[in-house]
């Protein structure tokens, strides 16, 4: 993907008071062309700052801290030429940390994956050797290596020793095209297939044992400090794609706006929809639907980090009934937003089934989104249920 703007720099301070502080970074760019673009945001933010003005420690010792929150979004909703991303954040005086490799080229290396089991490997002489094929690997055309979910068992009793995933660079695996599908097709996600393939065993990361339970302890959390590489990995994983379905069902609204606006009823008195009460409550309560969603994911996601710092400050265990009950949030923001583009789709009309049509292609697009394994909610609040219950789950999400 192009990089077609950078920002560098310490943010603009826009507010800061005795609770809050506001600092604001922007970037701007020419969208030329109608499209979909991504903002990537290097460097990190202060794990918690002191509002303005008070002392460390002051007269009785105590420290109160504010949870910095990082937000990007778009600003430039009203102009169809350009957009511009804006990037907010609660820090302190510090400079703004951007790191060296903003300032380079793109990495050479990019990676696709797949988190359920494809492939099946045995233990080899100083590494494994493994063979398989995993459907849905967004992004392997492009990838120069891919992460395989891998089932590793002993050669002569197939007992499992568990599920690593393995990575294999680009000239062991093969793509094969079978990604046609009527939404996301943007994603790319064929099948890929390792034929017979070779792997040292530091390319292996060991994500369950042999029981199927998770493997917490892993190495990139002597790397990494962030306690959001601390947390549970599926809800992190999760968000990106609820992330998405909100994104969704904006464009969508906007859609929806302006067929309102520019389309009319067909019966008199013959006035555009958007002055007919009718389709003045539908919007109303598509947008009420939307904006529902991306509360209840930015609150799942600031309960994310939550506890995920306190495992990583106090040692506090990952609740496995928790995981899944963040996971549910995420399963019903993905619902609402669903709900909400499926009314605008049906109450628009029939051009909105036309293969052009954008509220059409949102529609599509979530309609593949619900299909994923990890959203299926009668499974999901099954297990939530019999793990408060001090029952063992019936299945992985």
């Amino acid at each position: 993907m192009e990089i077609v703007a950078r920002s560098f720099g310490t943010p603009v301070r826009l507010q800061l008071d005795s609770s809050t502080g506001t600092y604001e970074a922007t970037v701007e760019f020419d969208a030329l062309t109608g499209g979909r673009f991504a903002v990537q945001v290097e460097g990190q933010s202060p794990r918690s700052v002191r509002p303005a003005g008070d002392l460390a420690g002051g007269a009785t010792g105590l420290v109160p801290e504010i949870r910095p929150r990082l937000f990007v979004e778009v600003v430039d909703r009203e102009s169809q030429g350009k957009g511009r991303a804006v990037l907010t954040d609660y820090v302190d005086d510090a400079p703004w940390p951007a790191s060296e490799a903003a300032k380079q080229s793109p990495d050479a290396s990019r990676y696709a994956g797949v988190g359920m089991p494809g492939g099946v490997g045995v233990p080899a002489d100083g590494g494994y050797r493994v063979k398989g094929a995993w459907d849905y690997a967004s992004g392997c055309d492009l990838a120069t290596h891919f992460f395989g979910s891998t089932m590793v068992q002993d050669a002569e009793t197939k007992a499992p020793f568990g599920n690593a995933w393995i990575l294999f660079h680009r000239d062991q695996f093969k793509i094969v095209d079978n990604w046609n599908v009527i939404g996301m097709q943007g994603t790319g996600s064929r099948r890929v297939v390792i034929e017979d393939a070779f792997v040292p065993a530091d390319r292996a990361l060991w994500m369950s044992d042999g029981q199927g339970r998770p493997v917490r302890n892993q190495p990139g959390h002597a790397l990494h400090p962030n306690p959001m590489y601390h947390g549970w990995l599926a809800p992190l994983l999760i968000s990106e794609v609820a992330a998405v379905s909100v994104g969704a069902a904006r464009g969508a609204l906007d859609s929806y706006q302006e067929i309102l606006s520019n389309k009319k009823i067909n019966f008199p008195p013959f006035h555009l929809r958007s002055q007919e009460s009718e389709f003045q409550r539908h919007f109303g309560l598509a947008q009420s639907l939307i904006d529902t969603a991306e509360a209840a994911l930015l609150k799942m996601t600031a309960d994310y980090m939550e506890l995920a710092r306190a495992h990583v400050e106090t040692g506090t265990p990952l609740d496995e009934e928790m995981e899944r009950r963040l996971i549910l949030i995420e399963q019903q923001v993905i619902r609402l937003a669903w709900d909400a583009v499926e009314m605008m789709f049906r109450t628009s009309g029939t051009s909105a089934a036309a293969k052009s049509s954008p509220l059409g292609r949102a529609l599509r697009n979530l309609a593949v989104i619900r299909t994923h394994v990890t959203l299926q909610t009668d499974h999901t609040a099954a297990n939530a249920g019999r793990l408060h219950f001090a029952l063992p789950p019936l299945s992985r999400f």
